[in-house]
């Protein structure tokens, strides 16, 4: 532990210190530790990125990095929710206001989501580097001769209607630029009869870049230009067997000059700091419960998942209705009971280890509250039946119930689910 605090610099040192003595709530959330774990990787990973030479072959690619960073971030945040369960300043220390719940979920939000933001920003500084490696100009050029080249490879018949036999994989999908050549003037260029000088520049053109994109083999000059004039492509078509390969690290670089990063969507990030806003209420349940009925709520509620699912097919068996309106039935009895045992407790003589445990249940699913409350009435399922056209406005719906049931937790429910577990603990055992 000693040679592990040499590591912590001075500056550090002295904030922690500082905001020991005079802020005592925020050096319990060891934000600053947080933010200097954060900050230190995404530099590392800044860093790593100017020193290596980029390599057109093998593009380092968004959702690799991403992947790659979760695991640290991962870990650090499990190490910082440990540290706040086994330091309990409510328990330990006494009992805080019902207003200093806000700040506490504060701090959780905003160390979670520096968590979060570690796989995000480290990828797009890879993002970034990729997509200024090559001009677009270059760029686009670079494509042009490639399916110059590649007209030479393709063995497709010359008839009328031979807008049906083209197809260029070399282009990006979704990359679009005014200088690219589209498949129409790239098919008037294959019958218009290159001349040999021409048709072997674009040859040697296409050779060099093929490689520099992570195309292999070589390929015999006069035999390709000679089966080509002579109109027997198929001899050559042979020759290109890796065209996937080039392809993919034409898209990524693709990608990254237009900016279309894995993840990188409104829709997607609401719905992960939905997922940080749930972690972090469940952070101050597990600050006043004990570890024991944490856990064996945490089981009941994953044994609840399939046995609403075995009661939903029983009952459609006996043809009491669909067993998706049987499941939420039930859900729905189970989150009445779980709140019947809850408000109970106020008129409790002695603990019970049984209205503990549904306490917790009760607790965690009411952020979730507004949402299953407008499936259950949701009649003709228009918010979960799939249509192409309003699937994007259906996303926007779920995610807003979900945000009304957290602000209704947050503002409101805190307050009463406080008083419950300052009742129950304050209940003898025996």
């Amino acid at each position: 532990m000693r040679n592990l605090n040499k590591l912590i610099p001075g500056f550090l040192k002295k904030a922690d210190l500082y905001l020991l003595e005079n802020h005592p709530a925020i050096w319990v959330s060891k934000i600053h530790y947080v933010a200097f774990f954060a900050v230190s990787l995404i530099s590392l990973v800044a860093l790593w990125q100017l020193a290596l030479p980029m390599n057109f072959a093998s593009p380092s690619d968004y959702e690799t990095f991403f992947f790659v960073m979760f695991i640290p971030s991962l870990i650090g945040a499990v190490i910082w929710a440990l540290f706040q369960f086994i330091f309990n300043a409510e328990k330990n220390y006494g009992k805080a206001g019902n207003l200093s719940d806000f700040g506490r979920l504060g701090l959780n939000l905003l160390a979670l989501s520096m968590f979060l933001s570690i796989p995000w920003a480290s990828g797009m500084i890879t993002n970034f580097k990729v997509s200024n490696s090559i001009s677009r100009g270059k760029f686009v050029e670079e494509i042009n001769d490639l399916n110059r080249g590649y007209l030479l490879f393709t063995a497709r018949p010359r008839e009328e209607n031979y807008e049906e036999y083209y197809s260029f994989p070399l282009t990006p999908y979704s990359f679009y630029d005014a200088n690219l050549l589209s498949e129409r003037e790239l098919m008037d260029l294959d019958f218009s009869k290159r001349t040999w000088k021409e048709a072997a520049a674009d040859l040697e053109k296409f050779q060099t870049l093929y490689h520099k994109y992570g195309g292999w083999g070589s390929f015999n000059e006069n035999d390709i230009l000679t089966n080509y004039f002579e109109g027997n492509r198929y001899d050559n078509s042979y020759l290109i067997d890796n065209e996937y390969e080039v392809e993919s690290n034409l898209q990524a670089i693709a990608n990254a000059k237009n900016w279309n990063i894995f993840l990188v969507d409104w829709d997607v990030i609401l719905a992960l700091l939905f997922t940080v806003f749930c972690l972090s209420v469940l952070l101050i349940i597990i600050k006043n419960v004990t570890l024991k009925h944490f856990l064996i709520a945490t089981i009941a509620g994953l044994l609840l998942i399939p046995l609403l699912g075995i009661v939903g097919v029983i009952g459609d068996e006996m043809d009491l209705g669909r067993d998706e309106n049987i499941i939420s039935w039930a859900a729905l009895a189970v989150f009445l009971f779980a709140g019947w045992q809850s408000f109970s407790i106020f008129r409790l003589k002695k603990f019970s280890g049984f209205k503990a445990v549904s306490l917790i249940l009760f607790n965690v699913a009411l952020p979730f509250i507004v949402f299953f409350g407008a499936a259950f009435i949701d009649i003709n399922d228009s918010l979960f039946s799939y249509d192409y056209h309003h699937y994007h406005l259906r996303e926007h719906d779920i995610l807003g119930l979900l945000y009304a049931g957290a602000g209704m937790y947050a503002f409101g429910w805190v307050f009463v689910l406080k008083r419950l577990y300052r009742k129950l603990q304050s209940l003898p055992v025996n």
